[in-house]
């Protein structure tokens, strides 16, 4: 997979985060002539990196993760969706300004159906509009989708550097969130447990695809997706991250 960023109104950045150096001046002694001052240093500035826009296949072919850099509870919604021949356009936004966001700097996953007219089995080139940025990937052919996606069991992918979209389908309002992941019988697999979701939780009772953030090495091929007591193998389609 290649991905060629594109800037088309500013460079897009994360905020310098800058820390300043304390300066401190040495007083002469009391009978000195003249007082001598420390020199001052330069603050030091830190810019974190500039944060790429990934993405993969999540549900064997029925679904694009979409990776952007940003707020955990903050996960910007789709706006809009265009597929012309084998080119699918996705505008991204961020979602209502009444969100309540934390001031982390996570991995979040844009979960995107897959339009008709689209192609999953050939290479399909995705271009993302987000904020000034637009950023074209080249996806390379999925697997065959199923012919009901929502008799899908769960799926997942590598959508970006050590990041898995883990595709499961449910209320669109009780996305699962992960308690711990933990490596399983060898390198290959990871233990991932879905946490209890609160009791006080409102869930809508739609049937929805939801997408579950997962941090993993390289080299992850099966998950073991713990949910409730129940355990489910999950093949991980690989990414070329």
């Amino acid at each position: 997979m290649r991905t060629r960023l594109i800037l088309t109104a500013s460079v897009l950045g994360l905020a310098a985060l800058v820390s300043g150096c304390a300066t401190t001046a040495a007083t002469s002694p009391t009978n000195s002539p003249e007082a001598t001052t420390a020199p001052s240093e330069a603050p030091e500035e830190t810019t974190a990196p500039a944060a790429d826009v990934t993405a993969g296949w999540v549900s064997s072919g029925t679904m694009i993760g979409i990776v952007t850099i940003g707020s955990s509870t903050c996960v910007p919604v789709v706006d809009a969706v265009l597929a012309e021949g084998d080119t699918l356009s996705v505008t991204l936004k961020d979602p209502d300004a009444s969100t309540p966001c934390t001031r982390d700097l996570q991995p979040r996953i844009t979960g995107v159906g897959i339009p008709e007219g689209i192609d999953v089995t050939k290479p399909v080139t995705l271009g993302v509009a987000y904020n000034d940025n637009t950023t074209t990937i080249d996806l390379e052919a999925a697997p065959a989708p199923a012919a009901d996606p929502m008799e899908m069991a769960p799926a997942a992918g590598y959508v970006g550097p050590n990041t898995i979209g883990l595709g499961t389908y449910g209320s669109s309002t009780c996305v699962p969130s992960v308690e711990s992941a933990e490596p399983g019988d060898d390198a290959s697999n990871l233990v991932v447990t879905f946490a209890t979701p609160d009791a006080n939780q409102p869930c809508t009772s739609d049937l929805a695809p939801r997408v579950t953030t997962i941090h993993a090495d390289a080299g992850v091929k099966t998950l073991t997706v713990v949910d409730a007591g129940t355990e489910t193998s999950v093949n991980v389609l690989a990414g070329s991250f």
